[in-house]
């Protein structure tokens, strides 16, 4: 769902489904794909489209927190913001005043949810996500990067992650990424590996590129994997 304003409130309203059965191979699909509407639960029942009053705005100063050279500029280059993990925004927030808001369902018909719980916005305002995916039949989830064009929420690209073995309740590797100075995405896997991604426009074509994967199986045990990262101030993952 977003929340026509500031690019935190979409931060904080975009909701994509949780995907059932996909598996965790690269499709042909052409691309953009338009934002569908996020279907009503079956059964739900309707409410009032605004319910309140608009709120005064009521800054709050404070010091900015210290930019990491080796993440993208301000606070959307890492999940929950910053190195600090702060979540919080520089920037105003929604007050209420004729909201309207908008969704995209990354499902399909057989498989019809998705959860996207990390998203990062580069330096045009594009929003690269981690949609977690799952297939019942295999017993399997992966994570799928989705670069979403932050006006009309349509899909632009996406990457499949590698997949692993699905509990329920369980994230699967990829959720928690960042990005980085260069606006890629660094992201770890379920093989003990971290993919460090880029995504450009050529001829009007969005499109993600595996760039370099930096191999941790000598550092990590097997069976284990890579849930979250972050640089540090050096650079140091």
């Amino acid at each position: 769902m977003k929340t026509h304003g500031p690019r935190a409130a979409l931060l904080a309203a975009v909701i994509v489904a949780f995907v059932l059965g996909v598996a965790p191979v690269a499709l042909a699909q052409s691309y953009p794909i338009p934002a569908a509407p996020i279907p009503n639960q079956k059964g739900a029942e309707p409410v009032e489209a605004f319910i309140g009053a608009p709120a005064t705005s009521h800054p709050v100063a404070a010091k900015a927190i210290p930019q990491n050279p080796y993440l993208s500029a301000g606070s959307w280059g890492a999940i929950h913001d910053d190195t600090y993990q702060s979540d919080t925004y520089p920037i105003a927030g929604p007050l209420g005043v004729s909201p309207t808001t908008s969704s995209t369902w990354l499902g399909a018909a057989a498989v019809p949810f998705a959860l996207c719980v990390g998203m990062t916005f580069d330096a045009g305002g594009a929003i690269v996500a981690a949609a977690i995916k799952v297939d019942l039949v295999t017993n399997t989830s992966n994570v799928v990067l989705t670069l979403i064009d932050p006006d009309t929420l349509a899909t632009l690209a996406t990457l499949p992650l590698p997949g692993e073995a699905y509990y329920p309740g369980y994230r699967p590797a990829g959720v928690y990424f960042y990005q980085d100075q260069l606006d890629r995405t660094v992201v770890g896997t379920m093989d003990r590996t971290v993919w460090v991604v880029s995504h450009k426009q050529s001829g009007g074509q969005w499109t993600f590129s595996h760039d370099a994967t930096w191999d941790l199986t000598a550092a990590i045990d097997s069976g284990d994997a890579i849930e979250a990262l972050a640089p540090d101030f050096d650079g140091r993952v």
